[in-house]
């Protein structure tokens, strides 16, 4: 860790001298304070000279308190807080490529007390010496009580037993009570107690007592309490034996319980397979009942039943007159093993006729029939509710006589009752001249006030007045204005005012001229300033030419070390290297001859002269020869090592702990369970017997009863409507909870009335209950009318009409023909709208037709372009002019007696995408007499007022 210094300036071919040297002997130095050491060297001109500072024979390290310094020839070594450690030979070598000097010197520095035990205020500490002195008379001291060795009054008991869990408590009681040296220590088996949050003592008075909170297996032994003072010591002992529990509890709590899930989990002995019945011919056992005569609009429910019930190739249909009737919201048909029904929601007049069922199978079929008559009845009511509301409702809607118009009062045609005037809104502005930036307002008033329509319009230059946010617009009974709220050179020009109604048009203008204001100062306000100012930036300072350093080939001074570490580490390979000022000097990396990846956990640094490489967190991978490579203008080389990572396990899969491994082992092993005694049940029999029911239609029922047993897993709960099985929905609950079975109906229709049959089975038999459900219908539809005047009057309003001849339009229009022709538009700009219009008659023809071309092409669609046709009045509006809107436009009227057409033309000149005119001509001449070039000034030849010398130049670089 030396320290080096070198300048350049020339070649020299001398060894180095030191002129004045190093002070030598400085004796005793005191710590704490600053040094200076100071020597001077020759030749300072070489670029080969390196100065090195030791101490003691070594190279001086690096620190914040030394500070080296090089300058000329003059060599400094400065330590800022000189310590004991610091004492010794201080050397200064100075050496290039033709030799080496030294000079040395020698100083002594004794450290200091870390503590400061003297005063500096001897004054203050013999006043406080004299305040803290005792004050008044001494006391005799009495002579020290000597008390008896220490020994026990009540010793412990001999032993005790107890379970692990429980708490113990040990009390003793030792003298003499009044020595305060007296002083006790616990001890299991002669080994001091262990410090634990179960384990509290107290002393008070002489009475020791420990208290265990609870035992462990752990906590047997023999436990000793030592009491001592001045004089002596007593020990008393007692015995803990612990009982301990089983680390798990195996026996059930419930063995009634474990039992009962042992018997439901027993596996359950098979039913043998029952074969197939033989399969017989269907046969009708209820026939279906003929249906009464009933209003349009009711419900219908028919059924029938078969046999057998226990064939499920059993297949019904219905047909109605001969016909398979229809899948529909409004027929409900259901099928269920010997049991058939349909169900017609609400009935109409096309729903009467015949209706058969038809029962088939494999070995033949059988059928029933019955027939249905519904009577229609009024679909309308035509009678008033409220023939006083009616009356009074005519009576309003009855139309009133129309009130006699006002005869209009003939309009005059639009004047100016006040042309236009000019009025500046600034208070500071010059009456009647304009500056660009005023604001300004023109106004007027017109007449008449009450025609709704006139209308204003706003010409500049006989141009419309494009709508800005720069202007605001106002017409108010008559009151016409335009304000600028900044006005603009550009805004200067003349100004119409033209008001314009079905009966005239009227005119009046004004002229704005304002005076522009210039965008740029460009003449100096300071004419004096403005040349001195010009002079001072003309004046060219000559500097003398820098001088080209020369630096020599890099080398390195401490080489790359070999490292060996452990994965998840960090390698920090470090070099040095030489010259450190050299600015072509490139570092790099390379690894296993290739160049050095980048990564987040590799980190370069390249301080001064040190050159460091760290690789974060070293993987195995990292492994390998690195080298690091110097390279400048004046040669290259290179510097390597080897880097070897030692790789650690990434999974432990060996046990930590072999005894409790064992016994994990031991309770995880799989135990034999004894198998459960099976149970036997009784046969099931009722508790309480079903209730029949009556209800009315959309109410709920319950049909619940109660069983035993009810713990018998084999049990079986069926649910039967008229012998049919009852299924579960989202209306139909079947309930079977600890013995309560249960049958609910959400909301009842009248085909859930019947009789209904509980059927309950285990193995040990059946039992059976029945009860009866009475549901009574509610009218759904009421089909009878209530006010007969009403029905009467509605049939009377839908009778037909007698139809009224059309009479046909015998008018005939002629050819179509302009009246107006379309106007060529010549010299628009980019951006601008643009209308065309013409006047075609007859206007009235509403089969006339117009179609727009352009070019001799069908004019396309566009957002830009408005049509209209309006009263025989045709007009194109083109919202923005571009460049392919321009050429030849033609409009064709045609109706079925002809067609007609007028042409116009529209010329469209661009806009340049870019102004290269300049907006402010004396800006620009300004600007180019400032820019022209300026005459070249005479040279004149250099004279050498002193004679040249030689100088020493340096380069200066703290390290």
């Amino acid at each position: 860790m030396s320290r080096m210094w070198g300048i350049h300036l020339g070649h020299n071919n001398s060894s180095p001298v030191f002129v004045q040297q190093l002070p030598g002997n400085i004796g005793e130095i005191e710590e704490n304070t600053a040094l200076h050491l100071e020597c001077k060297v020759e030749p300072f001109g070489d670029d080969t000279l390196s100065i090195q500072w030791f101490h003691n024979g070594l190279p001086l390290k690096q620190g914040h308190r030394f500070r080296t310094f090089a300058d000329f020839g003059l060599v400094s070594l400065d330590i800022l807080n000189v310590y004991a450690e610091d004492s010794g030979n201080i050397t200064c070598v100075a050496e290039n490529a033709h030799g080496r000097a030294q000079t040395s010197a020698e100083f002594y520095c004794y450290p200091k007390s870390s503590i400061l035990d003297q005063t500096k205020l001897p004054a203050s500490v013999a006043r406080i010496q004299q305040l803290e002195a005792p004050k008044g008379p001494f006391i005799e001291e009495e002579p020290e009580i000597v008390y008896k060795p220490a020994h026990f009054i009540t010793p412990l008991s001999g032993s005790i037993k107890a379970a692990e869990g429980e708490s113990v408590s040990f009390t003793a009681k030792a003298g003499p009570v009044e020595d305060n040296t007296l002083t006790h220590e616990w001890y299991f088996n002669n080994h001091p107690l262990m410090h634990a949050n179960r384990f509290v003592t107290s002393q008070e008075f002489g009475v020791i007592t420990m208290n265990i909170l609870y035992l462990f297996p752990e906590d047997s032994g023999t436990y000793t309490l030592m009491v001592r003072n001045n004089t002596g010591q007593a020990h008393s002992t007692v015995d803990i034996t612990v009982a301990s529990n089983s680390s798990m509890i195996t026996e059930t709590f419930h063995p009634k319980s474990v039992n009962r899930i042992l018997e439901i989990e027993a596996p359950k002995p098979e039913v043998p397979e029952v074969p197939d019945a033989e399969k017989v011919v269907p046969k009708i056992t209820k026939v279906l009942e003929s249906v009464p005569k009933c209003k349009e609009g009711t419900e219908v429910y028919v059924e029938a039943r078969y046999t057998p019930t226990d064939d499920n190739q059993v297949i019904a249909e219905w047909y109605f007159n001969g016909t398979p009737i229809k899948h529909s919201n409004r027929h409900v048909m259901v099928h269920n093993p010997g049991h058939v029904s349909l169900v017609i929601r609400y009935t109409f007049v096309e729903d009467s006729g015949e209706y058969t069922l038809m029962i088939k199978n494999s070995k033949g079929q059988a059928q029933t029939s019955t027939k249905l008559e519904v009577e229609g009845g009024v679909g309308i009511l035509g009678e008033t509710m409220h023939p006083k509301s009616l009356g009074r409702i005519q009576e309003i809607e009855m139309p009133k006589p129309l009130p006699e118009e006002a005869k209009e009062k003939p309009v005059e045609p639009p004047k100016f009752t006040r042309g236009l005037q000019m009025v500046l809104l600034n208070e500071f502005s010059a009456p009647n001249k304009l500056q660009e930036g005023d604001a300004v307002k023109i106004d007027c008033t017109v007449s008449p006030v009450t025609d709704n329509q006139l209308r204003i319009e706003w010409l500049f230059n006989n141009y419309p007045l494009l709508h800005s946010n720069r202007m605001k617009m106002t017409n108010d009974l008559g009151y016409v204005s335009l304000e600028f709220p900044h006005i603009c050179a550009r805004d200067s020009g003349e100004y119409t005012c033209r008001a314009v109604s079905p009966h005239g048009t009227a005119e009046a203008r004004i002229q704005l001229d304002v005076a522009a204001t210039p965008s740029m100062f460009l003449n100096p306000q300071h004419e004096k300033s403005w040349r001195q100012i010009e002079a001072m930036e003309n004046t060219v300072v000559e500097r003398p030419p820098t001088p080209v350093l020369q630096y020599q080939a890099p080398s390195f001074t401490v080489g790359l070390a070999n490292i060996k570490v452990t994965e998840g580490d960090t390698v920090v390979l470090q070099c040095k290297i030489q010259p450190v000022n050299d600015p072509s000097l490139r570092i790099s990396w390379k690894f296993n001859a290739k160049n050095l990846f980048e990564a987040s956990r590799h980190r370069h640094k390249y301080n001064v002269n040190d050159v460091i490489l760290e690789i974060q967190k070293a993987v195995a991978e990292d492994s390998g020869t690195y080298e690091c490579n110097a390279i400048s203008s004046n040669g290259e080389t290179s510097t390597q090592c080897d880097v070897i990572v030692e790789a650690t396990d990434s999974l432990l899969l060996h046990t930590q702990n072999e005894r409790t491994w064992s016994k994990i082992q031991e309770l995880e092993a799989p135990q034999d369970l004894p198998e459960a005694p099976e149970v036997p049940f009784s046969a099931p029999k009722f508790t309480k017997s079903l209730e029949s029911v009556k209800t009315l239609e959309n109410e709920s029922i319950l049909l619940q009863t109660r069983i035993q047993p009810h713990d018998d897993p084999s049990l079986t709960v069926t649910w039967l409507k008229d012998g049919a099985p009852v299924s579960g929905s989202n209306r139909v609950h079947l309930v079977y909870q600890f013995g309560s079975v249960g049958l609910q109906i959400a909301y009842c229709r009248p085909t859930d009335a019947g009789e209904y049959t509980v059927v309950v089975a285990n193995k040990q038999g059946t039992v059976t209950q029945n009860c009866k459900v009475e549901v009574e219908a509610i009218d759904n539809v009421v089909d009878t009318v209530q006010h007969e005047q009403s029905w009467t009057k509605i049939q009377q309003l839908e009778a037909p009409k007698e139809l009224v001849e059309e009479v046909e339009d015998d008018k005939k229009f002629g050819t179509p023909s302009f009246v107006v022709p379309l106007q060529s538009v010549k010299d628009v700009a980019e951006g601008t709208v643009v209308k065309l219009e013409a006047k075609v008659k007859p206007a009235n023809d509403a089969n006339l037709m117009v179609v727009w071309y352009q070019n001799g092409r069908l004019l396309g669609a566009s957002n830009r372009y408005i049509v209209k046709n309006e009263l025989g009045k045709v007009s194109l509006e083109i919202l923005y002019v571009m460049e392919q809107d321009a050429g030849d436009y033609r409009c064709v009227a045609t109706n079925s007696a002809g067609q007609a057409s007028t042409e116009a033309k529209l010329e469209c000149s661009l806009r340049p995408s870019v102004l290269s005119d300049t907006q402010h001509q004396k800006a620009l001449d300004r600007i180019q007499e400032l820019e022209a070039p300026k005459p070249e000034k005479p040279e004149i030849e250099p004279v050498f007022l002193v004679q040249p010398r030689r100088m020493n130049c340096f380069m200066k670089k703290d390290y």
